[in-house]
């Protein structure tokens, strides 16, 4: 799916709820708020009036760009599920930005860098192929669509093990490789998470705002999880990401009726509940990387049709 990134900011009203020990579902007030149990509800987009950026986040897990780092490696597993159908997708990048050639929109706002192409890269020693990496942002209502430069990319499907990818590997790890071009090389091993599998729970209708949504999904009570709530456009076929929560891994949440009434589903359009278990590590002093972000997860993206 081609990914498309736009927002809308929702004012939400802050209430608790609690059940048996057990907080239920937190609703926010302004763009972000936690409650006391670590649970964080926050609009996809602090600034959606002057600036919006797209990256397809149902592959990358990333929202925002990100903008201090030279080199940003992620490795993705990712499951797609459409009722009782799932498909996987194993996804793998490597870029690197020259930090002297800043993008900028018309507010003076850092949008990235262009690229910069320091080598050869291999992913489990399969070398990665150079593709154009292109920028979509919104800028004052207008889509602007940039060229950074390119970067290293690798997908494969469960269907179709494109460029010899296997299955992901979850709860292992993934070994990376960049062969500089002065003939320095840098290698090591990512870890990766075990793989998130989650189900939706819908109780109610948005008619009657009275609509629950249940979360599930195999917790393993140590660290935290995102969920991204986004609109899928079957005309588009783009995702749209509205709201971000994140909560402990601990297999459930409840989230609240409101934050679902407000989005602006229209004609078949459908919801897309994204949840991403993720490891982030930093290579340490290494002048092929420099500074560094290196991200590895696991991603489930639920679509579903909301009960009218």
């Amino acid at each position: 799916m081609n990914k498309f990134f736009r927002n809308i900011a929702f004012v939400i009203t802050v209430v608790l709820f609690f059940s048996c020990g057990k907080p239920l579902p937190t609703e926010l007030v302004n763009d972000t708020s936690i409650n006391d149990q670590g649970i964080q509800i926050e609009t996809a987009s602090p600034e959606p009036s002057t600036f919006v950026y797209s990256n397809g986040y149902d592959s990358t897990g990333i929202i925002q760009p990100v903008t201090d780092k030279s080199a940003v490696i992620n490795v993705s597993g990712i499951r797609n599920s459409i009722g009782n159908q799932s498909t996987m997708i194993s996804n793998y990048t490597a870029d690197f930005f020259d930090k002297s050639l800043s993008i900028r929109n018309s507010h003076g706002r850092l949008v990235g860098y262009q690229t910069r192409m320091p080598g050869t890269v291999w992913f489990d020693n399969i070398p990665a192929n150079k593709v154009p990496f292109r920028m979509r942002y919104m800028d004052n209502g207008i889509m602007v669509d940039t060229l950074l430069g390119f970067h290293f990319e690798l997908r494969g499907s469960s269907m179709t093990h494109t460029h010899g990818l296997s299955d992901f590997p979850y709860d292992s790890k993934i070994n990376f490789r960049l062969g500089g071009q002065m003939g320095n090389h840098v290698e090591f091993d990512i870890p990766t998470p075990q793989q998130i599998i989650g189900h939706l729970n819908l109780q109610g209708t948005r008619a009657k705002k009275n609509l629950r949504v249940e979360i599930n999904w195999n917790g393993i009570n140590s660290g935290k999880i995102y969920i991204v709530i986004g609109i899928f456009d079957p005309v588009k076929r783009d995702i749209f990401p509205y709201y971000k929560v994140t909560t402990a891994d601990d297999g459930s949440v409840n989230l609240p009726a409101n934050l679902f009434e407000q989005l602006p589903l229209q004609n078949q359009q459908q919801v897309v509940v994204t949840l991403i278990r993720r490891i982030e590590i930093q290579f340490q002093n290494n002048q092929l990387l420099k500074d560094n972000l290196i991200v590895s997860q696991s991603i489930h993206n639920i679509r579903v049709q909301l009960p009218n």
